[in-house]
């Protein structure tokens, strides 16, 4: 007899379906796709999302064009979707990740990170492309601030400039904050690193301006850039003379990258920078430092143009005096020592040098001579130990600049500049005086040079800085400061117009006895003297 087969019992026919909920496609369950929410996601309280048509009907149809990688970055107008079930939960110190901050976060670790690089090397790229995310799962302010730079640079990329990009980063920013602020109560070795490069983002996380804008409202925003930096200085400082260099993130809090050789003794040099009174000011001798003061507790237009007034620059030379000329702060121009160390400031024999007077183009020089040689008349400016020591620390900068070029010790030169302020340069600046103004639009025009991914933060908001400060200052006028925001406002024309380096060279163009084309050539032959002693001391 023939052996009968089992047969085929046939299953009872049903409807399939694929609409279900991420949770459910992950899970591998039955989605009864109820809405808002599922039964399966309400009873366990989960986050319950449906893929979106793009995402359950994709497009098969492909393009034989490779993408175009000379652009920066990539087109933002173009959103990453990142499908909850393709990527597995991530839980953080504040709970489980949702979609779009797996969205922010994905974003930080594809692209931002490298706009949060100066340094071009491989330490750095580390410690912002794969520390930082690691960590950040145990470090409720690090998470919240990497999600609201990232949804702050998709916002600042994006051509529309109506996603909600802008609202989220604002509320991450906020739970930053409140987390931040929680943690500096009861600072630790654990949390130490986590709150110090915070700390570094705060100024990152500051959303500019919304163009147009009044004047008031532009420069309350550019004071709260250097606001947001003070927490770096202190808490920087707690650590600086105690082995910071150990900590894993030492490399992101490097001031400079290379030992700046002394400046261009300049010949002749006018009359004015010799004192001609019978006892210095106590500022030249020693200028404050940065950290003196630490406790431990509307248009675009260019502004009018003028006459150039005569420069005290052009006054006849005299022989050259060093011990009358303005000190300058020498641990600002040293790469072996940091302004950060409090006993260093405290060393007032080692750290201030007469050795040259500070680096400035001709129109700070002009200010600086208003500041250390002032009229015999008129009331005694209060002022002038808090704007003489940001003068200086200006210096460096321009050293930079001279020797070594648009380099990445000269970005990190300009970035950090805001870690030098005191509290008191900080009342000026939202007191609006003019002269700390001016100051604090060079440093928007320097910002102008750094590349253009690491200036992001700042948007379209440099020109209009500069527009707000000089209408203040053609309000005073004062033509030593009206000639100085012209030589501000030149800088960010040219960057626009011919480049960086044509920005760059504008600032020695009328620099009498310092020339662009020679800065290179000088630095090496002071490089191979700096070596040659130091072999002869060896010996």
């Amino acid at each position: 007899m023939p052996r009968r087969s089992a047969g085929f019992i046939a299953k009872r026919p049903h409807k399939k379906s694929r609409r279900g909920c991420s949770t459910c496609k992950k899970k591998k369950v039955k989605c009864d796709e109820g809405q808002p929410s599922c039964k399966y996601c309400s009873l366990r309280k989960l986050e319950c999302v449906y893929p979106t048509e793009a995402q359950k009907e994709p497009d098969t149809s492909s393009s034989d064009t490779s993408p175009d990688w000379e652009h920066d970055l990539f087109d933002f107008s173009e959103p990453v979707d990142m499908p909850m079930w393709l990527t597995p939960a991530v839980i953080t110190s504040s709970g489980q990740l949702n979609a779009t901050e797996l969205k922010y976060l994905h974003h930080y670790t594809t692209i931002v990170w490298k706009s949060m690089s100066l340094q071009q090397n491989d330490n750095v790229a580390f410690i912002n492309r794969d520390w930082v995310p690691r960590s950040c799962m145990a470090s409720e302010h690090m998470l919240h601030s990497i999600l609201s730079i990232s949804a702050g640079h998709l916002h600042a990329h994006s051509p529309s400039k109506t996603s909600s990009d802008q609202t989220l980063s604002l509320v991450y920013r906020q739970r930053a904050f409140s987390s931040y602020n929680k943690q500096l109560a009861n600072i630790t070795s654990e949390n130490y690193e986590s709150l110090l490069i915070t700390s570094m983002w705060m100024m990152v996380m500051v959303p500019p301006p919304s163009l147009p804008c009044s004047d008031d409202a532009c420069l309350t925003w550019a004071s709260s850039l250097f606001t947001m930096m003070q927490g770096l200085r202190i808490l920087a400082s707690l650590r600086w003379a105690s082995g910071i260099e150990r900590l894993t993130i030492y490399p992101l809090f490097r001031r400079e990258l290379k030992k700046l050789p002394p400046p261009p003794m300049l010949t002749p040099l006018p009359a004015w920078f010799f004192y001609t009174g019978t006892q210095q000011p106590a500022e030249w001798r020693s200028p404050n430092s940065p950290n003196d003061h630490y406790s431990d507790a509307d248009s675009t237009s260019p502004p009018p143009r003028r006459s150039p007034s005569p420069t005290p620059l052009k006054s006849a030379g005299v022989q050259i005096d060093t011990s009358r000329l303005p000190t300058r702060p020498q641990s600002l121009m040293s790469a072996s020592q940091s302004p950060h160390a409090p006993a260093s400031w405290k060393a007032k024999s080692d750290t201030y040098s007469t050795s040259a007077p500070a680096f400035l183009p001709p129109p700070l020089l002009a200010l600086l001579h208003t500041l250390v040689d002032p009229t015999s008349s008129g009331p005694i400016d209060f002022h002038r130990p808090v704007l003489i020591p940001v003068l200086h620390a200006l210096s460096p900068i321009f050293l930079s600049m001279y020797y070594y070029r648009l380099s990445p010790d000269l970005h990190i030169r300009i970035f950090v500049l805001p870690t030098f302020l005191t509290p008191e340069f900080l009342v000026l600046t939202r007191a609006r005086e003019p002269r700390a103004l001016v100051l604090l639009g060079w440093w928007f025009a320097l910002l102008s040079l750094l590349p253009k991914q690491n200036k992001w933060f700042a948007g379209e908001s440099v020109a209009r800085v500069l527009q707000a400060v000089s209408n203040a200052i053609l309000r005073t006028g004062d033509g030593v400061l009206v000639d100085a925001m012209e030589g501000a406002y030149r800088i960010v024309k040219v960057e626009r117009e011919r480049g960086k380096e044509a920005a760059a060279r504008t600032i020695f163009a009328a620099w009498e006895g310092v020339h662009w084309e020679e800065g290179p050539r000088r630095e090496e032959e002071w490089r191979r003297e700096y070596e040659r002693r130091g072999l002869e001391e060896v010996r």
